[in-house]
């Protein structure tokens, strides 16, 4: 086929896109774009679009044929604890990604109202720790676990449903091995970063567990655990593990819970939990543990 032939091909193939897909009102928007209601004509159902900023860096903005292998391997993860991505496609210079529409509350919307019980946080580790399972059998890091990309939904039989958000754009992006933190923020939230990651290492399965940790200490608090007024000074925090122990803030929890999240919030990667089976099979036991004991 020639270079007019794929042309073609592709400008026919981006106007059936535009077509079945016909975008409403934007109902949120990110540091890696904006998200829109939109109405799949084709099957007849509402899902959302989120439309990543372009970023001349980008692997999927420069190979398209990347952007196509990286989307069929996220779609491939249907897992009740990830959004589900039915499509991709270029619109504009801009990347597509359809996904279910989603009707709920983020983590960090859960959190300001009212701090999690430990039965609420055995749910929440439980099912993420799944999720991140799945994903990291398949060789696929997240890259920017936050509350805000972590969504609490009400299920038919009274229990929530956690799930995690924004998978595709750790595998659609190419983080730079770059050390300016102005980069780095744009791949990470830096409350939630993992120490090595502002050294300039790309995300890995470790650097996830820790933001997770993360994530389970503001959902206990409320509070970040990794403060500062200024981007520099929330790294120095990380990079110097200065955090409020959890037993101060929740003195209610017992003290198991603090020093299972501190281990996933270790400075080294070699000494958080190997896997996120560990994480989730550790809480398992120790909670075990504790209710026998107080039995």
């Amino acid at each position: 086929m020639n270079s007019l032939e794929n042309l073609t091909q592709e400008v026919t193939q981006l106007a059936v896109k535009q077509t079945r897909y016909s975008l409403g009102q934007q109902i949120n928007e990110g540091g890696t774009g904006a998200v829109f209601l939109a109405q799949d004509t084709e099957l007849g159902r509402d899902v959302a679009i989120k439309r990543l900023k372009h970023n001349s860096n980008d692997t999927a903005t420069l190979f398209p044929d990347t952007l196509r292998r990286e989307a069929r391997v996220l779609a491939s993860l249907n897992h009740p604890n990830i959004v589900t991505i039915h499509d991709v496609y270029r619109d504009e210079g801009e990347i597509c990604v359809v996904m279910e529409l989603l009707n709920g509350e983020t983590m960090n919307e859960v959190a300001q109202r009212s701090s999690l019980d430990l039965e609420d946080l055995a749910e929440l580790v439980q099912q993420s720790q799944d999720a991140l399972l799945a994903a990291h059998e398949n060789d696929i890091v997240h890259g920017d676990l936050k509350p805000e990309n972590i969504m609490r939904i009400h299920s038919g039989n009274g229990r929530p449903q956690y799930k995690l958000l924004d998978f595709e754009q750790a595998r659609l992006t190419d983080l730079s091995q770059r050390t300016d933190q102005i980069l780095l923020s744009t791949y990470g939230s830096p409350h939630f970063m993992a120490p090595e990651r502002f050294e300039g290492t790309p995300p890995t399965r470790a650097a996830d567990i820790y933001a997770m940790g993360c994530v389970y200490y503001h959902a206990l608090t409320g509070t970040l655990p990794f403060q500062g007024s200024t981007p520099v000074e929330v790294m120095y925090s990380h990079l110097n593990h200065i955090v409020t122990p959890l037993c101060e803030l929740r003195p209610d929890l017992p003290a198991w819970v603090g020093q299972w999240i501190d281990w996933q919030l270790t400075r080294n990667p070699s000494d958080r939990p190997r896997s996120s089976l560990a994480v989730s099979e550790s809480f398992r036991e120790l909670k075990q543990q504790f209710n026998t004991e107080a039995a």
